[in-house]
């Protein structure tokens, strides 16, 4: 009687060790394996907003171009070409973040690193452009080429121009503004960024 009662105990008290073990190795695994889907579900959401267009600058300008050819100078004669051009067009700029370091730390605090906003788009926009006054000399005539030359030079130019205003620093600033509130969203309290060369 007494050894039948002792025995059903013994089991038990076997049963919860082994339970007991198997949690204990078990547990940390799991905390591990929701921290990591975490990070891959944060690392997600940031990668697929991809190359992420910030600031938009929209123009609309006159281009006057003049040429004579001269010798020795001197202008020769049926040998100048002139022309105006109105053309449109806009330059984008904005982040990269295909290539962002992201660390979370303790206390929901997160820390993102990504390079300095860039150009993304200049286009003329071909459509609209409207040559006026155009004179092209009997021995140096206009070709469509040197319009295209003409206005690849203007594209640079504007964007030279955009950058010493600071285009670019405003683009860093634009998705600054757009990515706090998103990782506010996903429970960050304390959050850096910091954009790198």
């Amino acid at each position: 009687m007494i050894f039948v009662k002792r025995k059903p105990s013994i089991i038990f008290i076997f049963l919860l060790v082994l339970f007991l073990i198997f949690f204990l190795i078990l547990y940390p695994f799991k905390t591990k394996t929701k921290e990591n889907t975490d990070m891959e579900t944060l690392e997600k959401r940031i990668l697929s907003l991809g190359e992420f267009t910030t600031v938009e600058y929209h123009y609309k300008d006159i281009l006057h171009y003049q040429n004579t050819k001269e010798l020795k100078g001197i202008e020769l004669p049926f040998s100048n070409k002139s022309l105006l051009i109105l053309y449109e067009g806009y330059i984008k700029a904005g982040v990269d973040l295909h290539d962002v370091s992201i660390h979370v730390g303790k206390e929901k605090n997160i820390t993102l690193k990504l390079k300095k906003a860039h150009f993304t788009d200049n286009v003329i926009n071909e459509e609209k452009i409207q040559v006026y006054d155009e004179k092209s000399g009997l021995f140096n005539p206009l070709r469509l080429e040197e319009i295209f030359d003409l206005l690849k030079k203007e594209k640079k130019k504007k964007q030279e121009k955009l950058k010493k205003e600071g285009f670019l620093e405003e683009a860093n600033k634009k998705a600054e503004k757009l990515l706090i509130p998103l990782l506010k969203e996903m429970g960050f309290e304390k959050i850096t960024i910091q954009f790198q060369s």
